[in-house]
C-alpha cells in the first residue's frame, strides 16, 4: 500500500507537469482518471495477481518482470481510453509503443525510488538483526570470553597483545582502582583477584547487552553472581557470590540501570 500510495501521488504530479498522450487536450480532469486507473491496476496486481501466482516475495529478476507485466497492462488500458484511431496495423503497434514508452516515464522513477528505499530499509534491518543476535549469543553463551588487552603506560588505548581474558561466567566484579582495576573471579571453588593496568570506561563496549554491568562509577558486577541485595538511601548495597564481606555499592546515577537488569534477570510467570 505504501508503494501504491507514493506510485499515484508521484504520477499525478508528474503527469501534471509533463502531460503526457497530450491529456491538456481532452480536460485537466483526465489528469485525475489517469492516476485512478493507474492505482487499479497496480492494486489488482499487487492484491490479487501476487497471490494468485504464490508470490510473497521476490528475487530480482522476478521483480524486473513484474514491474514490466504492470507497465505492460498500463499500456494496454491506457492506449485503449486514450489512444487515436489507427486503421494500420503499424499505426496500432507504434501506438502502443508509444504509450509504453509514455508510462514506463511516468512510473519508473517511483518505482527506482521505492525500490531503492525498500533494499536499502531491508539491508538497515539485517543490520540490526544480526546486531541483536551478537548481543543475544553473548548472554545466552556464558562461556564467550571477557577480554582485556595490555595498555602502554604513555597511552589509554588497547595494545593488540591480550593481558588477561576470562569466561563471563566466572567473573564476579571489578573494581576499580585509580589506573589499574582489580578483577575478581571464580577458579574451581576459590575467588582469584588479577590486577590490571586499564580502566573501567574501557569495559562499556565490551559489557553492552551481556549480563555485567556497571552499578558504580568504581564497580562493575556479574548479575548473576548476586547473593543478596538491600535498598539504602542512594541506591542498594549488594552482597556478591563467594565475598559476603565484600558490599558493593550501587549509586543513585546507576540505579535505574541495575533495576532494569534486576528485572531482565528475574523468572517470568
Amino acid at each position: 500500500m505504501l508503494f501504491i500510495t507514493f506510485t499515484t501521488f508521484f504520477s499525478l504530479i508528474f503527469i501534471s507537469l509533463y502531460n503526457p498522450f497530450h491529456l491538456d487536450q481532452w480536460g485537466e480532469n483526465l489528469y485525475l482518471q489517469f492516476a485512478i486507473r493507474g492505482t487499479a491496476i497496480l492494486l489488482i496486481s499487487q492484491f490479487l495477481l501476487r497471490p494468485f501466482f504464490g508470490l510473497q516475495r521476490f528475487v530480482f529478476y522476478q521483480l524486473i518482470l513484474w514491474c514490466l507485466t504492470e507497465i505492460i497492462l498500463m499500456s494496454l488500458i491506457f492506449y485503449y481510453f486514450y489512444g487515436e484511431e489507427a486503421n494500420e496495423t503499424q499505426g496500432i503497434i507504434y501506438q502502443l509503443f508509444d504509450t509504453f514508452g509514455q508510462v514506463g516515464l511516468v512510473v519508473i522513477v517511483p518505482y527506482i525510488l521505492f525500490i531503492s528505499y525498500s533494499e536499502f530499509y531491508h539491508r538497515l534491518s539485517e543490520i540490526e538483526d544480526i546486531q541483536i543476535r551478537n548481543v543475544v549469543s553473548i548472554k545466552n553463551d556464558p562461556e564467550k570470553l571477557l577480554i582485556f588487552h595490555s595498555m602502554p603506560h604513555h597511552s589509554m588505548g588497547d595494545s593488540d597483545k591480550i593481558n588477561f581474558a576470562i569466561r563471563y561466567n566466572q567473573l564476579l566484579f571489578i573494581k576499580s582502582a585509580g589506573n589499574y582495576i582489580e578483577i575478581y573471579y571464580r577458579k574451581g571453588h576459590k575467588v582469584e583477584r588479577e590486577v590490571l593496568r586499564a580502566s573501567l570506561k574501557e569495559l562499556d563496549n565490551k559489557i553492552s547487552g551481556t549480563d555485567v554491568i556497571k552499578v558504580h562509577r568504581s564497580y562493575v558486577i556479574n548479575m548473576n553472581h548476586i547473593s543478596s541485595f538491600k535498598k539504602t538511601k542512594k541506591g542498594y548495597s549488594l552482597s556478591i557470590d563467594q565475598i559476603p564481606d565484600v558490599l558493593i555499592p550501587v549509586s543513585s546515577g546507576y540505579k535505574v540501570a541495575f533495576e532494569k537488569a534486576l528485572n531482565q534477570s528475574l523468572p517470568h510467570s
